[in-house]
């Protein structure tokens, strides 16, 4: 049986979040690296509208912070899928590319 896990937030991003954010690099135990390597990586392009709800950053730190995270992924050797478009298109490329990855 395939089994998948769906994870929202590595230590990759994290590692973005906390230069962004805090503008610091992020103190951790070197194992952690090891266990965040996963099969597939699709990132969630900001191309669909942007809308506030009280917890997000404003738009311009949101685009700013896409090219943060890409930064962090490629340092880290992080070959990933981009997921762009409305939101059908989005589900159909983010099933096209797990189907592939099984």
């Amino acid at each position: 049986d395939e089994k998948i896990l769906f994870v929202d937030t590595d230590i990759n991003i994290t590692k973005s979040y906390c230069r962004f954010l805090f503008h610091r690099r992020l103190h951790y135990e070197s194992w952690v690296d090891d266990v965040n390597k996963f099969n597939l990586y699709l990132f969630l392009d900001n191309d669909v509208p942007y809308v506030q709800d009280g917890t997000r950053l404003n738009e311009e730190d949101r685009n700013k912070l896409k090219l943060y995270h890409i930064s962090e992924l490629r340092r880290a050797g992080v070959e990933y899928k981009v997921i762009s478009g409305n939101w059908d298109e989005r589900f159909n490329k983010a099933l096209k590319y797990i189907k592939e990855a099984m």
